[in-house]
């Protein structure tokens, strides 16, 4: 396959889903591939890499005992019914793994976490997390905000249902309720100074 090259002017393409994945392995930045558009990822503030990181670190003492497993941003999540690749925040996969080590692709997460961005945040909410409802592994979607103690998760309760639970303060709890796992809030929030 020839070599794909990105137009200089854009941070978006369009490409077949072949030249979007040889066009990954040789990029060194990260794309989302949203029904054929190449589309480049948002940037993330400290206080998002901080939250991301604070995950990591949670996933990697809670879930060494379980059948679960961590994924980082740098695991691309493959959506087929809408043709389409996100790099989520953070993922955890439960059971046997369907992953493809080579392109870096987990075909069935079973928790899917975004951090909110001003940029990001509709379209979290809205048109992705439609696209990802579609995976037949998904159990729960947990958003959480950067610029407040605000996490938001999503569970679902049957193919057409999903059940929403705010949890909103440093003191509270949150609950992974699909992994029966609780976390403090403030654990999450680490390093992250609000106004």
């Amino acid at each position: 396959m020839a070599a794909l090259h990105k137009p200089e002017s854009t941070e978006r393409f369009f490409a077949t889903r072949e030249e979007y994945l040889f066009y990954e392995e040789t990029s060194p930045e990260k794309y989302d591939y949203f029904m054929g558009e190449v589309v480049a990822r948002a940037g993330g503030s400290g206080d998002h890499n901080s939250i991301e990181g604070n995950l990591m670190g949670i996933f990697a003492n809670v879930l060494q005992k379980t059948p679960c497993r961590p994924f980082t941003t740098n695991t691309k999540i493959w959506i087929p019914q809408r043709n389409s690749f996100f790099y989520p925040d953070a993922a955890i996969a439960c059971g046997d793994l369907d992953i493809d080590k080579k392109n870096g692709i987990l075909h069935n997460p079973t928790v899917i976490f975004e951090i909110l961005s001003d940029s990001t945040e509709a379209f979290d909410r809205g048109q992705k997390f439609d696209f990802y409802r579609t995976l037949p592994s998904l159990k729960e979607y947990i958003l959480l905000r950067q610029d407040a103690y605000s996490v938001a998760s999503f569970l679902i309760i049957d193919k057409n249902s999903w059940h929403t639970t705010l949890f909103e303060g440093i003191d509270k709890e949150v609950v992974i309720r699909s992994l029966d796992l609780k976390i403090q809030m403030k654990d999450l929030y680490r390093y992250v100074e609000l106004a």
